[in-house]
């Protein structure tokens, strides 16, 4: 009885501390959060896609709007003619680079290419004497500021899917190519997309970057003071964390008109491609370069009717 009594004594003198404001024990905090980056416009993925094209868990990946070319605004400032005023210089345009399953999508199948399908096209170029340039020397050597190799191809990947550096990236070294990556700033890092140290590794590589805006916004539906942040700000991103200087950009969607180019002109850029389907000639109007697609169906065959 004696220890039973002790016992109430000790817990009524623990209620009576504790109603005093005596110890008790500390809540505790949680961290907040890192910044979780924000990316407009924003969707989750459909039942049944395909998991390499997932963002994180949990997360929402960035929307891939459907692509309408635009067709020429009114005549463009050209290159003048130079040397190479009758040469013809496809720019090919690639997305993702994987392989798709028999219920792929037919736009999976119009914006993606299979890997072995990429290899036997870079070893094509290769074997048939044509040179991989970058858009530099693209527009110096149409411009006759530099002589342009034999059978000149610029390559370019859009949007800057992790599946070009896993694929496309050891291809284009064993093959001895070059390319230009254009990249979206806000997607970056943010699941099936690059990150800044893949993108520096291209870099690395001796490729080009480029920008393809902050999120990817068709540059034809916004207002002009966010046209100017979509066009300074992701270049101005890219150039602070990589150290370099991004003078060429790949219209989202294929969308440019004379205010956009324009405003493109005002950012620094010296290049920006369209989707507009056929080679650079001579006389070249820069701001809006045309681009060839190549497909998930094109055969070698296909593929070598695109070249000049």
């Amino acid at each position: 009885m004696m220890l039973r009594a002790r016992w109430l004594i000790l817990i009524a003198g623990m209620v009576l501390m504790a109603a005093c404001g005596g110890p008790a024990t500390p809540a505790v905090t949680p961290t907040p959060p890192g910044p979780t980056p924000t990316i407009t416009p924003a969707v989750l993925l459909p039942a049944g896609a395909p998991l390499s094209a997932q963002a994180t868990p949990g997360a929402t990946r960035p929307a891939t709007p459907a692509r309408t070319g635009t067709l020429l605004p009114t005549p463009l400032p050209a290159i003048q003619p130079g040397a190479a005023a009758s040469v013809s210089v496809p720019i090919l345009m690639y997305h993702q680079i994987r392989d798709l399953t028999a219920s792929a999508s037919a736009d999976d199948r119009i914006w993606t290419v299979a890997p072995a399908s990429l290899a036997a096209q870079l070893g094509y170029l290769a074997d048939k004497g044509y040179t991989t340039i970058s858009l530099d020397q693209l527009l110096d050597g149409m411009s006759g500021q530099s002589p342009l190799p034999p059978k000149p191809v610029v390559i370019t990947f859009d949007d800057g899917w992790k599946t070009q550096y896993t694929n496309a990236l050891p291809l284009l070294k064993k093959y001895n190519q070059t390319a230009t990556f254009y990249v979206v700033t806000t997607y970056m890092g943010y699941g099936a997309y690059f990150d800044w140290m893949m993108t520096g590794e291209v870099l690395k590589a001796g490729m080009t970057i480029g920008s393809h805006t902050i999120d990817h916004k068709s540059l034809t539906s916004v207002s002009a003071s966010e046209l100017d942040k979509e066009l300074r700000e992701s270049k101005s991103a890219l150039e602070g964390k990589l150290g370099i200087t991004v003078t060429h950009l790949a219209y989202p969607n294929g969308a440019f008109n004379d205010s956009v180019v324009a405003a493109v002109k005002r950012a620094g850029y010296r290049s920006a491609t369209t989707i507009n389907p056929a080679p650079v000639k001579s006389p070249v109007a820069p701001l809006a370069l045309p681009r060839i697609r190549v497909e998930y169906k094109d055969t070698l065959a296909d593929f070598a009717k695109k070249l000049p």
